[in-house]
């Protein structure tokens, strides 16, 4: 079995909420797709495919040791069955990300301005080095076509995942590539340092460019 096992001992994984916003963070079913070729099935615990494997809600003497502790435990074991968070394996993950960032917030974890925004230019510089950034003019689309978009990336031999930033929002070129599960549009405004990072490769308009540049000055 492969898996991440929190050191309990160290103050920084004893907050429930913290654990839970790492485990929200982890795209199981992309990275299965994406780098195992499907090879691997997802444990739920331990003792997954035994007797000792707790499935469902506890019953029996199981629930009546429970009870007899649940002052000590979170309210949740004895009415939630247990699942680990789940994606659709598209490696969109925006939904449990803003709930791993909730979590982290209840739980005091903070992140300013100035870390984001030099996190954010260290990714952008590391990607322009790397050869990973294309400019363009723009990104015109008259009405939402899937084909348009898959039109501009075989322009611009664009082999692999895409994220297109825009200088404003355009409607067009969302619509447009929201059926293609290997493109994402987004601003410059709303780019953040795990989109830069995730895709194979980013289209940055020089609208968005410009933004970025004053954005990060």
């Amino acid at each position: 079995m492969q898996g991440f096992v929190f050191n309990l001992r160290k103050p920084l994984f004893q907050d429930r909420r913290v654990r839970q916003a790492i485990a929200y963070g982890l795209d199981f079913e992309w990275s299965n797709k994406a780098l195992f070729h499907g090879m691997y099935k997802r444990s739920r615990s331990f003792f997954d495919n035994s007797e000792l494997s707790a499935t469902g809600l506890p019953t029996g003497e199981e629930k009546e040791i429970l009870e007899r502790l649940k002052d000590k435990l979170p309210a949740e074991v004895l009415t939630t069955a247990f699942e680990p968070p789940a994606t659709d394996g598209s490696g969109n993950i925006r939904g449990n990300l803003r709930k791993a960032t909730k979590l982290l917030r209840d739980a005091g974890w903070r992140i300013d301005k100035k870390t984001r925004k030099l996190a954010l230019r260290k990714a952008l510089s590391e990607r322009f080095k790397a050869g990973e950034v294309l400019v363009v003019d723009q990104v015109q689309m008259d009405q939402p076509k899937t084909k348009d978009v898959i039109r501009l990336l075989d322009q611009l031999k664009v082999d692999g995942t895409a994220l297109i930033v825009t200088g404003e929002v355009n409607a067009n070129a969302q619509l447009s590539a929201r059926n293609i599960p290997y493109v994402d549009v987004t601003t410059s405004a709303s780019l953040n340092t795990y989109d830069t990072l995730k895709f194979d490769c980013l289209i940055l308009t020089k609208d968005a460019l410009s933004g970025l540049e004053s954005r990060l000055s």
